[in-house]
């Protein structure tokens, strides 16, 4: 979920649709709200499956946070078809978010 939470300033549709397909999906809501839903509802599923929901749940030390951050940086193939671009410091976030099992609020997932 916290790769599409990333993602969704510039994939709102997608994750609508995914939210629709899901069955989150609330009619007359915005795309933003859709989006949230989208990303709610995977999070919900990994709970009910008890998928580990944090890098911390899986043992990965905070201290670790910004090699992982610089190594994936460094996978260009994969980030080259992400939606959005990801610096340093995203990276660094999104794996904090990540370590903490912490989601990010729907304030941020409208463009700048």
């Amino acid at each position: 979920p916290y790769t599409m939470e990333f993602n969704a300033p510039n994939c709102l549709s997608k994750l609508a649709s995914i939210a629709e397909a899901a069955g989150v999906n609330r009619m007359g809501e915005s795309q933003e709200n859709n989006a949230f839903y989208a990303v709610k509802g995977v999070r919900k599923l990994m709970e009910d499956v008890n998928f580990p929901i944090s890098l911390k749940d899986i043992g990965i030390k905070e201290e670790d946070i910004e090699i992982m951050a610089t190594r994936m940086l460094k996978v260009t193939r994969l980030l080259a078809h992400n939606p959005r671009e990801l610096t340093i410091e995203d990276a660094i976030n999104l794996f904090q978010r990540m370590h903490e099992g912490k989601p990010m609020p729907l304030s941020e997932y409208i463009k700048s």
